[in-house]
């Protein structure tokens, strides 16, 4: 299997990495962003958030809200 990508362009939160808009990137040819570390920073926001909810609370009941399938997530990141 061969996987090919065209004109993608690889995003990082760090202060190099310039910040275009979308439709920027898309003028200058670009036809994909991926923006990984956005993931991993909304992540660990949520796991201090809900630690905070488990130290106060002095419990995890409700916590399977936030559960979401494999299905749910392929939906989210456009990948079905």
């Amino acid at each position: 299997m061969q996987l090919l990508i065209l004109n993608l362009f690889l995003l990082s939160l760090c202060a190099r990495t310039p910040n275009f808009t979308a439709q920027e990137l898309n003028d200058m040819g670009y036809a994909i962003a991926i923006y990984p570390a956005i993931y991993i920073a909304g992540m660990i926001t949520g796991s201090i958030e809900e630690v905070k909810k488990i130290e106060r609370n002095r419990k995890t009941k409700g916590l399977r809200s936030l559960i979401h399938s494999f299905g749910e997530m392929n939906n989210f990141l456009s990948l079905q």
